[in-house]
């Protein structure tokens, strides 16, 4: 009498993902043309939504894998490092998966709400900034409260708006001194990045115009704005002169810088 050999199922999330890799064989990106716009768009959010679950995903696995100590084992000098290596290149991106994940850790609520395409990772990221901004002796109750207020704020606002939203939920719990010298340390550290970040290009493309480039801190972009629509608003149009044959405001301009 012969034994069937015992055969090693594979980890259901192991199965998973092969599923996963299964399905998109099955996805020919050039088949996407010709659909109707509304099927389109509803396909594509709902992708979004499958990005954000996989992201989920991928945060926990690359934790799962830092914990092992595989990296060091292998003579690497990080995760993110040896996962860069293997794939893709970005040793910042493989180790921003492992850091973000790690933060997560104390947002369960918003891991959960990311593993379920609720909403996406910059969102996740800022809720789950703000819970770790909350003072040590807040309650789990009151971290709980906070958790869920920003997972169900992040639906209807922008990003710029969540970080706000958090900003304000996290301030009351702390004392106001405290608030104040916090608000003050931040909107400091906010203009010395914003400031270091800041860059300007300009290429002149040989045809009497320009292209560029820019990146300047909110103050000095506001007042960009304000100058540039000042120029280019429709209400202006009434000082132009519409006759035919008349001299335009462009060739007025042009006209005096060749003076």
């Amino acid at each position: 009498m012969s034994v069937a050999p015992v055969v090693s199922l594979p980890h259901p999330l192991v199965g998973a993902v092969e599923r996963i890799e299964g399905a998109l064989d099955q996805m020919p990106v050039a088949g996407w043309s010709g659909l109707e716009a509304v099927l389109l768009r509803d396909c594509a959010e709902r992708l979004m939504r499958v990005e954000a679950r996989v992201k989920a995903q991928l945060m926990a696995v690359t934790k799962a894998l830092d914990e092992t100590g595989l990296a060091k084992a292998s003579g690497a000098s990080s995760t993110g490092a040896m996962l860069a290596g293997s794939f893709g290149g970005d040793r910042r991106a493989a180790d921003g998966l492992v850091n973000r994940a790690k933060e997560l850790d104390a947002a369960p609520a918003t891991g959960q709400a990311l593993a379920r395409g609720d909403i996406g990772t910059a969102q996740a990221a800022i809720i789950a900034g703000a819970v770790a901004d909350l003072p040590d002796d807040t309650t789990p109750e009151q971290k709980q409260a906070c958790e869920d207020t920003l997972i169900g704020d992040a639906g209807r606002l922008s990003l710029k708006d969540l970080r706000a939203r958090s900003r304000r939920i996290t301030d009351q719990f702390k004392p106001e001194p405290e608030v104040d010298e916090i608000e003050n340390r931040t909107l400091q550290t906010r203009e010395k990045d914003a400031w270091r970040r800041s860059e300007f290009w300009m290429s002149d493309d040989g045809d009497g115009t320009c292209r560029g480039g820019f990146r300047i801190p909110q103050a000095q972009a506001d007042q960009l704005r304000t100058a540039i629509e000042a120029i280019s608003a429709p209400r202006r149009d009434h000082l132009h002169d519409h006759t035919p044959g008349a001299e335009s405001y462009y060739d007025r301009d042009l006209e005096h810088r060749h003076r």
